[in-house]
């Protein structure tokens, strides 16, 4: 019994951290947001009952939110299904360089949507000189919306399936390949196996696509996202933008609660190494060519819009003097990004380390909210929280960007940490408790070096997309600065110009260089373990 108490303290103190670790991680994602739901509530008890109007949307705003639904349904679909079917190609290749294939296309997920619209304004202006005015209006409005935002979001398409069909076992698809031919094993055993993974993907995209608006405004199409944020700069009140974003925020709430278990069961399976296909499968024709086919629009999509910022970005001669203007807005924004990745790493932790053993729906529907709140939302909670007299100070103003860009991307990090805890062997831990009792030398010495993939990982994730955030920095960031995302979009208005393709040239090869250098370490760091095992 004394040993049993024992052992229920020494848990106690260990789960300590991972406690505040998460009150830390709640108070930054959801603390500005409480606060404002809380002001008001306040406000419509003491008088301003008529804005409850804007909770129901009618009229102008109705078809907002139906724009805002259709819009990311499509994309949604449409990016899910070429990841998909890409994904299948790659997949079932006997080729060897179908992995760095996709590890080359998977950092595209990273790169700001506005980055592909940007490429495709210059290469719809190209091909109407050549052909005629009337082509460039293929990219105008509603279709060319779509087309930028599903080129956007094909590689992280891509990515989902490929974890998806990773995770089939092969005994499966050997046992249904004695019956079946291989189109059968594919519609009957990989696609209804898939499925839970490619869902889950496309819910992701949906909920990405409905809280965007930076590229339908760039391609005029008006969403909900753009309202909230047009209501705030025209009344400055925090209250009624939260009202008018409430309805935005349930609808994304409610995908958000359905993909609860699909993104649990996803993050707990073990991806299989072994190759699925013993021999390579042998699909019809009519499969083969689809599937080329949409390996060549992937490909145009990914590498059309990164040889366009490259051709135009200009000789070094002229990219050299637009990097030099831009150079406060580089360093800024490679700062704030390093200092969220850096921050986020050990909240997100703690809070994977405590999902990791229960699966009480709140505490993950808690950790995950944010990805269901728009990004004006989260800007606006940042402004009332910040902007109250009592924290107006200049060092928590110029903290500001951090903060909002830790409430939209830390739950990334919790989901790949949480991935790489369940991938790791939980007895390597057990038996470092039992001999190493000193808890910082375990968690340096043992703890690190198994989670350093994961940490690096995260890390990178985090950075990527914090380098290139526009919705909520654009309305936190203090006077005075300016983000190279900014300077980028604000350009943008005035066309696809050398300078503009120069900077945005500079973005791409940051994200790309983070993605590479991690990619390196964590190759280099998992060789020992990889060696130990094959010895073993």
């Amino acid at each position: 019994m004394l040993s049993l108490l024992k052992q229920r303290l020494f848990n106690s103190r260990q789960a300590i951290p991972k406690w505040i670790a998460f009150c830390g991680y709640a108070m930054i994602v959801l603390g500005p947001f409480l606060l404002l739901s809380y002001a008001t509530a306040h406000s419509l008890l003491n008088g301003d009952a008529a804005w409850l109007q804007l909770l129901i949307p009618s009229g102008r705003r109705l078809l907002l939110l139906s724009n805002s639904i259709g819009l990311g349904a499509i994309a949604s679909i449409l990016a899910m299904c070429l990841g998909w079917i890409g994904a299948v190609m790659l997949w079932s290749s006997s080729s060897k360089h179908s992995h760095s294939l996709l590890w080359m296309v998977l950092p595209l997920a990273a790169l700001p949507s506005y980055i592909y619209a940007l490429a495709w304004f210059a290469i719809a202006t190209s091909i109407s000189r050549l052909l005629g005015s009337g082509t460039a209006r293929l990219l105008q409005g509603w279709s060319g919306c779509l087309w930028v935002e599903v080129a956007a979001f094909s590689p992280l398409a891509l990515g989902f399936a490929w974890m998806g069909l990773r995770n089939i076992d092969p005994d499966l698809i050997d046992s249904s390949r004695l019956s079946r031919t291989d189109f059968q094993t594919l519609l009957r055993i990989i696609l209804p196996l898939s499925i839970p993974a490619t869902l889950t993907g496309g819910g992701i995209i949906f909920l990405f696509s409905i809280l965007d608006y930076g590229v339908p405004s760039l391609f005029q199409v008006d969403v909900y996202a753009l309202e909230i944020f047009a209501e705030f700069s025209a009344t400055n009140s925090p209250q009624r933008a939260f009202l008018l974003a409430l309805p935005l925020l349930l609808f994304a709430v409610g995908v958000l609660i359905a993909l609860l278990e699909p993104i649990r069961k996803l993050t707990s399976r073990q991806v299989l190494h072994r190759s699925s296909w013993n021999t390579p499968p042998r699909w019809p024709g009519w499969v083969a060519n689809l599937g080329w086919m949409i390996g060549i629009v992937l490909v145009v999509q990914a590498v059309l819009p990164l040889a366009t910022l490259v051709v135009m970005g200009g000789t070094p001669r002229q990219f050299i003097p637009n990097l030099i203007q831009a150079q406060a807005e580089t360093g800024y924004s490679l700062q704030l990004a390093a200092l969220t990745s850096l921050f986020s790493l050990p909240m997100a932790l703690g809070v994977a380390q405590i999902l990791v053993h229960r699966k009480i729906k709140l505490l993950w529907f808690l950790s995950l909210m944010p990805v269901a709140m728009p990004a004006s939302l989260v800007g606006v909670s940042m402004i009332f929280l910040f902007y109250h007299p009592t924290l107006q100070r200049d060092y928590l103003l110029a903290l500001m960007p951090i903060f909002a860009q830790l409430a939209r991307f830390m739950p990334l990090a919790v989901l790949i940490l949480l991935a790489q805890l369940r991938r790791t062997d939980p007895l390597l831990f057990d038996a470092a408790q039992v001999f190493q009792p000193s808890v910082w030398r375990r968690h340096f010495q043992i703890g690190a070096p198994l989670l350093a993939p994961g940490l690096l990982a995260a890390a990178g994730i985090v950075f990527a997309f914090s380098l290139g955030e526009l919705g909520a920095t654009l309305m936190v960031i203090p006077p005075g600065k300016s983000t190279l995302t900014m300077r980028i979009y604000n350009y943008l208005h005035y066309g696809a110009s050398g300078a503009v393709m120069g900077m945005s040239l500079v973005l791409v090869i940051s994200i790309f260089m983070t993605a590479a250098g991690i990619a390196t370490v964590i190759k280099l760091w998992s060789r020992p373990f990889s060696k130990a095992k094959t010895q073993s």
